[in-house]
């Protein structure tokens, strides 16, 4: 059975349906917000619109999954979820299981945004609002006697500058963060009425926000944040008021950065990104300078021949040394055009630290890997160590026992150097020609897995560039791929640190020294330990640029002033 009710001069279409045995009415395209001015500010229609595409409380990308509760979840005593910390009557989110099998009657799904409103469709399950009896079975008795009824959208907000927003000079703006839920009000009446253009007939569309984690999402403290740009799935979840908070918008913008700055992407080009050999009267560049082309005895397939791990691992590693450094000065300058000073180095420093360790571990496990027999026996590199020796030692022991040439190695980093040392003179103490103690290779035509100059029973001639290139790749190399997927790792990484300290400094059970290890708790840990600060720890203040706070919208007895609504987590 179809039902039709009026919705601020239009129809919406209640359509009957039956799932899982369950009787459904499913209103359809109803606007639940438009952009306006709302008792914390107004709301942008560029925001508005942002919404549909962004993560929500519960998982999910805009309002789809959401869930449509029995007017607001608020913190009363009679339910599970009472904080007596907290201020009763204060709004709490419905991403909460309690909540949601208490006062969630159904789904919304199939949002979207038409210009104006956002719309979706609201699946209210009949039977169970029937079954929890009060104002559930009130708005069933509404919808089925065609008076309507009101919703009130509820979601995660964050302070936007001062600034021009839809045509007008606005001091009080909101960003919406994350969406929350459609609150179902059968006695009440809200800010965004059918007048407004929201609800079902006559009714109500509050906006509620709260939720201290999400953070920061302003550029600067005159440049709004775009959501087409900085804003988006996942990226809800920034520490409030941190410097940090531009490095997850900073990854969406980096594709057309890195695609230059990681270099040509030509197969005969001179990268790490080498992919086939040369075509005939061509050559195809191996991964190295110029300087170091007649170290490697000759070129195309067999460019490496004859050279050992250690030295082919010190020209290249010679050869990303400089190609990091391009390529992050092209990052800082991208950087300086959208932050200031203080920012640029922090990001900077958080990004570069991390992408260095990452290609020094990439360095010394490709040179493990390079070594094509598993069985190779081992040697005395598991003690070896350089602790005593600076890079100066270093360099002239690598000389003494290569043909790598000091250019190369001047270029590489601390960690890329000793990994150099230790496969060419850290291993040089295991020769099985005929004196295992001598570390020399009494037979130079034997085949030893632990020669120097082997490995692990093939040598690197065996190889061609393609086929290092490919090792080059996997073992996540500077290329392309990998300088977005470590601004990436980096920004998640400093998210779950952020969080980790809003976990610290909400509950009395941790200290600084926690923030390390729950950094690194799987994510549904990570997510309890949120829930559970806020549960013991109180919560910080709502007031000052990128604060979160929760705001009611409904009318009449129900007002929720902002100065009443603390910042909360979810619950």
């Amino acid at each position: 059975m179809t039902r039709y009710i009026t919705a601020n001069g239009e129809e919406v279409e209640i359509v009957e349906e039956t799932r899982n045995g369950d009787q459904y009415y499913v209103a359809t395209g109803v606007p639940i917000v438009k952009p306006m001015e709302l008792a914390t500010g107004y709301v942008p229609r560029e925001w508005v619109a942002a919404s549909t595409e962004m993560e929500n409380t519960h998982g999910c990308t805009g309002w789809d999954g959401t869930t449509p509760t029995v007017n607001h979840p608020r913190n009363h005593s009679e339910f599970s979820w009472h904080d007596p910390e907290r201020p009763e009557d204060d709004i709490v989110l419905a991403a909460n299981e309690d909540v949601q099998e208490t006062l969630g009657v159904g789904t919304v799904e199939n949002d979207r945004f038409d210009g104006e409103y956002v719309r979706a469709d609201i699946a209210i399950n009949a039977d169970e609002a029937r079954e929890m009896g009060g104002e559930a079975a009130d708005i069933v008795d509404d919808i089925e006697a065609g008076r309507g009824l009101e919703v009130s959208s509820q979601y995660l907000h964050a302070e936007l500058p001062p600034g021009e927003y839809d045509g007008e000079h606005r001091t009080n703006a909101k960003a919406i963060a994350a969406p929350d839920s459609v609150a179902l009000v059968p006695n009440g009446r809200g800010v965004c009425s059918v007048e407004d253009g929201c609800g079902i007939a006559p009714g109500v569309a509050a906006n509620v926000a709260d939720y201290p984690d999400v953070g920061a999402i302003s550029a600067g403290s005159d440049d709004p944040v775009s959501p087409q740009t900085g804003q988006g799935e996942g990226q809800r979840t920034m520490d409030n008021g941190s410097q940090m908070a531009g490095v997850r918008q900073l990854f969406s913008g980096l594709a057309s950065l890195v695609g230059s700055a990681a270099g040509p992407k030509d197969p005969a080009a001179n990268s790490t990104e080498t992919t086939g050999a040369a075509t005939e009267g061509e050559s195809s560049e191996s991964p190295v300078d110029d300087d170091t082309d007649h170290e490697m005895n000759g070129t195309a397939n067999t460019t490496f021949e004859g050279q050992s791990v250690a030295e082919i691992m010190g020209v290249v590693g010679g050869t990303i040394e400089p190609q990091v450094d391009e390529l992050m000065a092209e990052v800082r300058e991208n950087l300086e055009d959208e932050y200031d000073g203080d920012d640029v180095e922090e990001i900077m420093g958080a990004i570069g630290g991390t992408l260095t360790a990452h290609v020094d571990s990439a360095v010394d496990e490709m040179s493990d890997q390079l070594r094509w027999e598993d069985d190779e026996p081992e040697s005395n590199s598991d003690t070896y160590h350089t602790a005593n020796m600076d890079r100066d030692d270093l360099i002239e022991e690598i000389t003494a026992n290569s043909n790598i040439k000091r250019d190369s190695l001047e270029g590489m980093g601390d960690t890329c150097l000793e990994t150099t040392h230790k496969n060419i003179v850290g291993n040089a103490d295991g020769g099985d020609d005929d004196d295992p103690e001598d570390g020399q290779d009494d037979d130079p035509t034997a085949d030893d897995a632990d020669d120097v100059d082997d490995t692990g029973g093939g040598t690197i001639g065996d190889m061609t560039p393609q086929e290092l290139g490919e090792t080059l790749r996997e073992q996540g190399f500077v290329t392309e791929d990998a300088i977005g997927d470590q601004v990436e790792a980096t920004a998640n990484e400093l998210e779950r640190e952020e969080r980790a300290k809003n976990i610290v400094a909400n509950s009395a059970e941790y200290d600084s020294e926690d923030v390390d290890w729950i950094a690194d708790l799987p994510e549904k840990e990570l997510e309890r330990k949120e829930r559970g600060a806020t549960q013991t720890g109180g919560a910080p203040a709502t007031s000052g640029t990128g604060a979160f706070g929760a705001t009611g919208n409904a009318g009449g007895d129900g007002d929720v002033d902002t100065d009443d609504m603390p910042d909360l987590e979810v619950n």
